[in-house]
């Protein structure tokens, strides 16, 4: 048995596809939200509510904006509760390990898209060719392209305005570095798909730490327009958290940026290679009128490496990031396997 919190898009999406394998409980503190998922059993509330329950479970997945999702990964892997985890927190994820080991569980993080399929093949470039400069180009885009931003929100708003805000580390000549995402915006040209416009993102997270590489960037594609009038409203303070008058410009902001979400119809690429684009792997997956690509490629991954905890077949305590379950060869085929089978194309020389 499997919890999933939290049922967003893509929380509801991991239960559903989730429900074809194992019994789930959906819990979310939305009625709504909850009765939308009839193939699992239901609860309305909080983690406490159903505490005992997901106790007896072999695993929780997280589906929470990472804003709040820290306190409840924390409270899960203090019960001993297996933690998948397709939030993106700003904390460090090393930081629970010794939590997670003291009370025997596991916690995988960013098990996602980018982070966490992005991590997999980054990972597994690294191991097999020992790959000292990799490139991470990764995007969420709309499938058409419309006024004001030419672009469409498919995951949490939040985070998308995180994106531009946070800053993004890298590796650079052997060093981690800090820059500002927006204050370099580049061109990029994806066969097959067009030219695209470039920032620098932060979503390397544990590669940070689990290889050891000359070069390694993560670069986030958008469709051209789009990045320089970020830019502007970053300049002109739309993003920031200063009270005003009880709320603030980014209050605002995500409220408006809200209004431009989509249920489909969008385009998701990943594409890893090394520096002399030799060896490289693309990943695309185009949405539907019922599910998102996005929700997709960060709901169906999350939903395998579930499974393979619930079966016994990825194990161990502590934090586990999930370039390393891309070192077993059976394992990250079953993954891929079940994002081919969801409908996403994959096309890798490694």
């Amino acid at each position: 048995m499997i919890s999933v919190i939290g049922l967003g898009n893509i929380g509801s999406m991991i239960a559903r596809e989730l429900s074809k394998h194992v019994d789930v409980i959906a819990l979310d503190s939305d009625r709504s939200k909850v009765e939308q998922i009839p193939e699992a059993r239901g609860i309305v509330g909080d983690i406490k509510d159903a505490a005992d329950i997901i106790k007896r479970g072999d695993a929780a997945v997280v589906a929470l904006p990472g804003q709040v999702a820290y306190p409840y990964v924390k409270k899960l892997l203090g019960w001993g509760v297996n933690v998948i985890d397709i939030s993106y927190s700003p904390e460090n994820p090393f930081d629970l390990d010794h939590l997670a080991k003291t009370a025997g569980a596991l916690y995988i993080p960013d098990c996602g898209f980018a982070p966490g399929l992005s991590n997999m093949l980054a990972y597994r470039l690294y191991k097999k060719y020992g790959a000292d400069e990799i490139e991470i180009v990764v995007g969420g885009l709309p499938e058409s392209p419309a006024e004001p931003f030419l672009h469409s929100v498919t995951w949490s708003v939040e985070g998308l305005i995180d994106e531009y805000t946070r800053k993004a580390s890298v590796i650079s000549k052997n060093r981690i570095e800090s820059i500002n995402p927006l204050d370099e915006i580049g061109s990029i040209n994806i066969e097959g798909y067009g030219e695209f416009e470039y920032f620098t993102s932060d979503g390397l997270r544990t590669l940070l730490s689990t290889v050891k590489v000359k070069n390694l960037s993560e670069k986030t594609i958008r469709v051209k327009g789009h990045l320089e009038r970020m830019k502007f409203l970053q300049e002109m303070g739309y993003f920031s958290d200063e009270n005003v008058g009880g709320t603030s410009a980014r209050k605002i902001s995500e409220h408006v940026f809200a209004r431009f979400r989509t249920t489909g119809h969008d385009l998701c690429i990943l594409l890893v290679r090394s520096s002399d684009t030799s060896k490289h792997s693309l990943l695309v997956a185009r949405g539907a009128e019922s599910r998102t690509a996005m929700s997709m490629l960060t709901g169906i991954p999350a939903a395998s490496v579930s499974r393979l905890v619930a079966e016994g077949k990825i194990t161990g305590q502590g934090t586990v990031p999930p370039e390393l379950i891309a070192e077993n060869n059976k394992n990250y085929s079953l993954i891929l396997q079940d994002l081919t089978n969801a409908g996403a194309v994959f096309d890798s020389n490694f």
